[in-house]
Formats: C-alpha cells, sequence, structure tokens
C-alpha cells in the first residue's frame, strides 16, 4: 500500500505567514544585537563611575568590590554577545541555516537576561551600600570610637 502526497500551492495567507516567519527571525536577531549594543554601553559607563568612585567615602568596600566585579562581567558577556557567531553553515540547506539562526536568537537572548540581571543586581548592591554607608556610624561622628581600647575600658578612671 502506497501513500500517494497530494499539494496545493500555498494561498495568501500561508505565503504571507511564511515570508512573516522568516523576517521576523531576521528582525529579531537585529534587534537582540541593537539590544546588547545598548547594554555594552551602560555597562561600560557604570563601570566607569564605579572606578571613578574607588574610594571608600561613598560606598564600602564590599560594595565597591562585588558592583564592579559584576559590572565587569556584564560587560564582557555583551563583548562576547556581540561577537559573530562562526559556524559552519551550509547556507544551501535551509532547515540548517534556520537552526543556525534560531540558536543564535536563543544563545543572544540568554545573554541578554545575564546582562541584565547583573546590571540589576550591581546596582542593588550599590544602592545598599549606599545606604549603610548613610546609616553606619562613622568615626569622624563617634568620639567613643576614635579613642584606643584601653582609654575606654570601666579600669581606665580608676587606674589615675
Amino acid at each position: 500500500m502506497s501513500i500517494l502526497a497530494q499539494s496545493r500551492p500555498l494561498d495568501a495567507t500561508e505565503k504571507f505567514m511564511n515570508e512573516w516567519a522568516a523576517e521576523s527571525i531576521k528582525a529579531n536577531i537585529a534587534t537582540a544585537n541593537s539590544t546588547l549594543s545598548q547594554l555594552l554601553t551602560l555597562s561600560t559607563a557604570l563601570t566607569g563611575s564605579g572606578v571613578y568612585f574607588l574610594n571608600e567615602k561613598v560606598l564600602p568596600p564590599w560594595a565597591l568590590t562585588s558592583t564592579l566585579l559584576l559590572l565587569f562581567v556584564s560587560l564582557l558577556t555583551c563583548m562576547a554577545a556581540n561577537m559573530p557567531n562562526a559556524k559552519d553553515v551550509d547556507i544551501a540547506n535551509a532547515e540548517e541555516f534556520y537552526e543556525y539562526k534560531r540558536s543564535t536568537l536563543i544563545l543572544k537572548k540568554r545573554k541578554i537576561s545575564i546582562c541584565a540581571f547583573m546590571i540589576a543586581a550591581s546596582l542593588l548592591l550599590a544602592g545598599s551600600g549606599v545606604l549603610f554607608k548613610s546609616f553606619a556610624p562613622s568615626v569622624a561622628d563617634n568620639p567613643v570610637a576614635s579613642t584606643p581600647d584601653h582609654q575606654n575600658s570601666a579600669i581606665a578612671p580608676l587606674k589615675k
């Protein structure tokens, strides 16, 4: 028993949907590249401003170090995602080419999510560091903290 396949020409709606699907992947890859470029610019600007504030007056060391580390990793991730994906693809094979473009888009979306998460986490750490620094007592405001421990002890007045 043989099964004969019957085909028919595509109607206007099916043809439109096929063309739209192909154009949509192209547009999504271009949008992902644009988003990665903007995240790269943002990561670079935030890392540069973080390096500018490399003093303990603005942020505590733990917040500054972790913020700069997250921003730098975000910057490297954006740069790596913007690099061309060099892979041998047979352009004549439409399915292989489609799968290559689809996997490229998925990879770029993952890198966008990673970069956005790292930027958000670094801003959250920087904000918590600023809050910690503003509410933590400083040595200049607390005269007891600036004197040596042996002068603050309870027996110091007894020895005089």
